[in-house]
């Protein structure tokens, strides 16, 4: 299979250590506990941290290990998303195929670093069954100034629902279930982020 980014999506060792692997050769164990999304590589280049995982995340914990140490960063944004209960949901099931997931996010969060002077970069998202109130996603983006830690995170954002292969069911209160169809709002918004809109 393909991924969006047109790489063949069976080569999980690459990936695992592009996300993992800190400056100094060490490896994480998958979690991004040794690579915090920093500029720490050699040439300043950020690496972002991207997570696709089952459990629950820590918006506190995350802030807190993307800050720790820094006296670089002048602004951190951040956007979680929660799981709506629209129309009478009882729970949000998202799918993804691992290795091809993870890799198309790294590369969106690969462009905010690169269109935006970011000190550093965490995206999570979440796969499994989620109920209404839980959170789905998280998008931390730091830098010196605020505007390119607000203006990245947007663009995450945006990037994020309608680039990232997940395929999402919604299951109802009454046994119903129905496949989430792309939404031409979301399509709109990731389309003003485009090279040459303005």
């Amino acid at each position: 299979m393909t991924a969006p980014d047109g790489r063949s999506g069976d080569d999980r060792e690459e990936l695992n250590r592009a996300r993992c692997d800190t400056p100094d050769g060490r490896s994480g164990d998958g979690r991004g506990e040794l690579n915090q999304g920093r500029r720490d590589t050699p040439g300043g280049r950020v690496v972002p941290t991207v997570r696709v995982q089952e459990a629950a995340f820590d918006l506190a914990a995350e802030s807190a290990a993307l800050a720790a140490g820094r006296v670089d960063i002048g602004a951190l944004a951040s956007f979680v998303g929660l799981c709506r209960a629209d129309d009478g949901l009882a729970a949000l099931v998202l799918e993804h195929y691992p290795g091809m997931t993870e890799r198309a996010i790294t590369g969106i969060a690969e462009q905010a670093c690169a269109r935006w002077p970011l000190t550093g970069c965490t995206v999570i998202h979440r796969h499994g069954r989620l109920e209404p109130g839980a959170p789905i996603v998280l998008v931390l983006t730091a830098s010196s100034h605020r505007a390119a830690a607000l203006e990245s995170c947007a663009f995450l954002i945006d990037w994020l629902k309608t680039r990232a292969p997940f395929w999402k069911r919604e299951e109802f209160a009454g046994g119903d279930a129905r496949w989430v169809e792309a939404k031409a709002e979301d399509d709109a918004a990731a389309a003003r982020w485009e090279p040459g809109r303005a």
